[in-house]
């Protein structure tokens, strides 16, 4: 199913434009034929794509870092944003701001 945090997201939740689509699964990516991609098919897929487009390596993790990296630094978020963005990434507080702080 899909993760009930998914649900605060504009679009998302029941009514949403998701809704809409009336999709038969709960994943957010899909293949065209509906299935669903693995982790690694998924990193694979956008790691080419960031290549062919900017002609640098890159893969969804260093994108989740610079993401991080750039909302920290600029100050983009409140403190309860940040504290949310460190649970969804498996850290804590104190972690994410002393490995992203720059």
């Amino acid at each position: 199913g899909v993760d009930a945090s998914w649900a605060g997201i504009s679009g998302y939740g029941a009514g949403g434009h998701r809704a809409a689509l009336s999709p038969s699964h709960g994943f957010v990516f899909t293949r065209p034929n509906g299935s669903a991609w693995s982790v690694t098919e998924l990193s694979r897929t956008f790691s080419r794509a960031a290549m062919r487009l900017t002609g640098k390596a890159t893969n969804p993790h260093l994108v989740r870092d610079m993401v991080i990296t750039h909302v920290r630094g600029e100050g983009l978020a409140t403190d309860a944003e940040l504290e949310a963005l460190s649970l969804y990434m498996g850290h804590s507080v104190a972690m994410q701001k002393g490995t992203y702080d720059r």
